[in-house]
């Protein structure tokens, strides 16, 4: 009789068959899963369950089509009106609210930014969260990381910074002694080109640094 009418002994008996286009979460699955005790109360055949499955997937990706679309939409905007409020600085906060968020939230920082809102965005595209962070960032920056450019570069800066207060600058007789403390910090930073004459790290090496 169950195989006449196309309606399995039990719940398990039901075949899912998943669309390659569609990437099922955690939730989709539980929620799949549940659905066999739903369909087989109904009396659904298996035609009928996959007539229903294939609607769900369709209506599922229409609604994740939708709200990429929304946090897209969400980010352009975000990133418009923080380039308005911060103008020239707009890389270097954006940069510090990125680093600040990634140091103080650890591992959790790809879940806390994509925190769903009430009205459909992300935290991390919040124009307002953007800016706490970058406050944050500037006021208690990360530590740079042992023997990466960031720290070299904050190397650089102080040896520089002490040099100039003891008014040592480049070509004069005691600038040697500072460069040589430099050198090993621009190689860091750098790489392997040699420093010109005024002291300043090679210009052609900055340039492929910051690309």
């Amino acid at each position: 009789m169950y195989s006449r009418l196309g309606w399995p002994k039990d719940a398990k008996g039901y075949t899912f068959t998943d669309p390659k286009d569609f990437e099922f979460s955690d939730t989709d699955k539980e929620r799949r899963e549940n659905f066999r005790g739903v369909a087989h109360r109904l009396n659904l055949s298996q035609r009928q369950l996959d007539g229903l499955y294939t609607w769900e997937v369709e209506r599922a990706k229409l609604a994740r089509d939708a709200e990429r679309a929304g946090r897209d939409e969400g980010g352009k905007k975000s990133r418009a009106q923080l380039q308005k409020d911060w103008g020239s600085s707009f890389d270097e906060r954006l940069k510090s609210a990125k680093s600040a968020l990634k140091h103080y939230a650890g591992g959790q920082a790809r879940e806390l930014a994509q925190t769903r809102l009430a009205n459909g965005g992300v935290l991390g595209d919040h124009p307002d969260f953007v800016a706490m962070m970058a406050r944050i960032g500037s006021a208690a920056p990360a530590p740079r990381a042992a023997g990466s450019v960031e720290e070299a570069e904050a190397q650089i800066k102080a040896i520089r910074l002490a040099a100039e207060r003891d008014g040592i600058t480049p070509g004069t007789p005691r600038w040697a002694a500072v460069d040589a403390q430099l050198e090993p910090y621009y190689r860091q930073a750098y790489g392997d080109e040699p420093l010109d004459q005024s002291g300043a790290h090679n210009a052609r090496r900055r340039a492929h640094h910051k690309d």
